[in-house]
């Protein structure tokens, strides 16, 4: 497996970079879970105040672009 390519943390500022990060967890070949894992921890991360801060955009909508994603690879 060749190296994973994500976005910097500090570069998810807007949400152009946070599709982008998005796309490129979705993409990856790790296992559904790995992914599901991902998915919500950049979720609860934007609970943080250092997301808070920086991020140029919508905090709601970031919430849900993530919380749509990551539910995509819970267990039903």
């Amino acid at each position: 497996m060749g190296d994973r390519v994500y976005p910097r943390a500090g570069d998810i500022d807007n949400p152009r970079n946070l599709r982008r990060l998005v796309r490129a967890i979705e993409n990856d070949r790790i296992p559904r879970d790995l992914k599901r894992q991902r998915l919500q921890f950049m979720y609860s991360l934007t609970y943080s105040d250092n997301f808070k801060k920086q991020y140029r955009g919508s905090i709601r909508e970031a919430r849900r672009m993530l919380k749509s994603a990551y539910t995509k690879y819970t267990k039903k």
